[in-house]
């Protein structure tokens, strides 16, 4: 069963809460994580859609360094990390994009710029 990561809710809910974008990034951890062990209670396996973690460098953060925007994405990926810390591995998937644009790719992260990021032990496939 597919959900969002707190990272891409974070991206279409913009954040109105007082304590910064890494609070409010928790905050939707908290919330999230009681989603994704329901769906493993519920004998799922859960997929984390996480186009925040790859579309967002070309799409919100092209104009800062490399290195910036890995320290952006390792915080969601850490949020991440937490909000599934209670699922078997073998019960997660990750799905990163780069998003189903008709324009071409030539700005997109490439994987091995961001492959690097510890993300909890999880099958990960990315599409283009």
């Amino acid at each position: 069963m597919t959900s969002p990561s707190p990272g891409q809710i974070a991206r279409f809910l913009q954040n109105q809460y007082d304590a910064g974008e890494e609070a409010y990034l928790y905050v939707l951890t908290d919330l999230m994580k009681a989603q994704y062990d329901a769906i493993e209670d519920a004998r799922f396996v859960l997929q984390l859609d996480c186009p925040d973690l790859a579309r967002r460098r070309h799409a919100i953060f092209a104009h800062v360094p490399l290195e910036e925007f890995r320290q952006i994405i390792a915080i969601h990926v850490e949020t991440l990390n937490d909000a599934v810390r209670d699922i078997r591995p073998d019960d997660i998937r990750m799905h990163i994009c780069w998003a189903g644009t008709m324009g071409p790719h030539h700005t997109d992260v490439p994987l091995k710029d961001i492959g690097e990021i510890r993300f909890v032990e999880v099958r990960v496939w990315a599409d283009y």
